[in-house]
C-alpha cells in the first residue's frame, strides 16, 4: 500500500503457526488442568491432594497466558503494528507511535520482572528522548522476519549513530561468520 508521500505501509502480522501454538499452549494447559482437577477431587489416591494443588496451579498459569495472549487473537487482521517508511516514517500499534528517525535501539526481547515479560516477548524500542517503548507482539510474531524488516525498512531511518549501534549489536549477535 503506498499513499501520496511516498510512504509505504508494511503490516507485521502474526504468523497462523505461531497463533496456532499459543492457542494450545494457553487454552490445552487449562483444558487439561480443569481435567486433573475434577480427577483429584474424587480422591481415589493419596496423591489427590498433590493433584489438586498442582491442577489449580496450571489452570491459573493456562487462564493467565490466555488472557494476556487475548489480545494478539483478536487483532483486526492479525496486524500486530505497523511499519511507514518514509522521510517521516514510523513504527505504530494501536496505542503507540515512533518516528523511525527518534529510534536509539530497537529489539525483540523480554523487558522487566514481570510475569508477563517471562512469557512474552516485545518489540522494544529506545528512543533518542531516552524513553522506552514497548509494542506487545505476544510471541506471534516471527522473530527472524522482523529483523529483516529492521533491516529492510527502519534501518535507512534511524541516525547514523543508530545504524552503528544496531549493526554493531546484529554483528556481536550473528558471529564472525555472518557480519552485517
Amino acid at each position: 500500500m503506498e499513499n501520496s508521500y511516498n510512504e509505504q505501509i508494511i503490516p507485521v502480522r502474526s504468523q497462523w503457526r505461531l497463533v496456532i501454538w499459543m492457542l494450545i499452549a494457553s487454552l490445552g494447559v487449562f483444558l487439561f488442568c480443569i481435567w486433573i482437577m475434577i480427577d483429584a477431587l474424587q480422591f481415589n489416591s493419596k496423591y489427590s491432594l498433590i493433584a489438586i494443588v498442582a491442577s489449580l496451579a496450571g489452570i491459573i498459569f493456562g487462564l493467565y497466558l490466555f488472557l494476556h495472549a487475548l489480545p494478539g487473537f483478536l487483532k483486526k487482521g492479525r496486524v500486530m503494528f505497523e511499519i511507514v517508511t518514509g522521510s517521516n516514517g514510523r513504527i505504530q500499534s494501536k496505542k503507540k507511535c515512533v518516528l523511525l528517525k527518534d529510534i536509539k535501539d530497537i529489539t525483540i526481547d523480554r523487558k522487566g520482572f514481570t510475569p508477563r515479560a517471562i512469557f512474552f516477548e516485545d518489540l522494544i524500542i529506545y528512543t533518542q528522548q531516552d524513553k522506552v517503548i514497548k509494542i506487545p507482539t505476544y510471541n506471534m510474531v516471527n522473530d527472524v522476519v522482523v529483523r529483516k524488516q529492521i533491516n529492510d525498512y527502519i534501518l535507512p531511518y534511524m541516525s547514523e549513530n543508530a545504524q552503528k549501534s544496531y549493526k554493531a549489536k546484529l554483528n556481536s549477535l550473528l558471529g564472525e561468520e555472518a557480519k552485517f
